[in-house]
């Protein structure tokens, strides 16, 4: 079976005891898991969702931003190697199969469009073969992408100072990419907490005071994630 995917490997230390590859490993590979999380939610509720529901219209605009993410990382995770490769003087090599999971993941929210505008013609059965029919694809650009994050594939040259600023060169594109109302609250809730305190990043006092009015814009479609935002408990399916 090709679905749950798995998870990749990852440890709980905190990002500030670890040199600057070492943290860019792991947040990246924490950011993955999240969507894995995602990807495996949306083919646990595709069956369960009723063609013309009253859940329809949230599960549709869940895996519109599951794949919007998705295709986001996907071509962040490719941006930031370029520039990596440019800073160090590196090769640069673009991973084929990413093209070819962008291209799945565009079919798929075209698939949800047709279905927001027509909610009997939901057919969970399509949505599901096409999760299987790019599995392999999915595997593949995750795991080539986690290989070339890794330490000791990051150029020894380079400073943890120019790292963190390649890294914010990063950060500023996806700002262009993303609604942030949606970010944050996607990331927690698509988060084991039990496997690292600490991703994401982001302050305890931020995550207090700014995520219950994130998680509010959006509320209906949160409770289809594995966790609760908020709590940070798993959430069963709701359906």
């Amino acid at each position: 079976m090709p679905f749950p995917l798995a998870l990749l490997p990852t440890i709980p230390n905190s990002f500030e005891s670890m040199k600057g590859s070492q943290a860019l490993q792991y947040q990246n590979t924490f950011m993955k898991n999240a969507l894995i999380r995602a990807l495996n939610r949306v083919h646990e509720l595709a069956p369960r969702i009723k063609p013309a529901s009253k859940e329809l219209r949230q599960f549709a605009d869940y895996v519109e931003v599951v794949c919007k993410l998705f295709d986001n990382h996907i071509e962040g995770d490719e941006l930031f190697l370029k520039r990596l490769a440019q800073e160090t003087k590196m090769s640069y090599c673009a991973i084929k199969c990413g093209a070819t999971v962008q291209a799945a993941l565009k079919g798929m929210r075209s698939m949800v469009e047709t279905w927001k505008k027509d909610p009997k013609a939901y057919l969970p059965t399509r949505l599901l073969d096409a999760l299987v029919a790019m599995d392999k694809d999915i595997n593949e650009v995750l795991h080539k992408q986690s290989v070339k994050f890794r330490p000791e594939s990051i150029p020894k040259g380079i400073s943890d100072d120019k790292l963190f600023e390649l890294i914010g060169e990063n950060l500023a594109w996806i700002v262009t990419k993303v609604d942030m109302n949606l970010v944050l609250p996607f990331c927690v809730s698509h988060h084991d907490i039990k496997t690292s305190p600490h991703w994401p990043t982001v302050h305890p006092d931020a995550i207090q005071k700014e995520l219950p009015k994130l998680v509010k814009v959006h509320a209906d479609m949160w409770k289809l994630a594995p966790f609760d935002p908020l709590t940070r408990k798993a959430l069963k399916c709701p359906v």
